[in-house]
């Protein structure tokens, strides 16, 4: 498979999740200090085992989806049957 990262930066996880009540992880008194220690952990993970990082941003998940594309269509050829 072909894994693409979508890295995330707290305070934009922190905005998205402003009303989020369903995230037992984050049922905690200081959420950007446990996101940020989640981020710690996790970050070096997700990158050592991504094919492609790409940056979040404010654009929602159609301009988002647009630029993955747009990257793969000039870094990635499919191979000949």
């Amino acid at each position: 498979g072909f894994v693409v990262y979508l890295e995330t930066p707290v305070g934009l996880q922190i905005d998205r999740l402003a009303h989020a009540r369903d995230r037992p992880l984050l049922a905690v008194p200081d959420r950007r200090e446990r996101l940020e220690a989640m981020a710690a952990q996790r970050t070096p993970l997700y990158r050592d085992i991504a094919d492609l990082t790409l940056p979040a941003d404010r654009q929602g998940p159609g301009p988002t989806a647009e630029r993955l594309l747009a990257h793969l269509a000039q870094s990635w050829q499919r191979l000949a049957a």
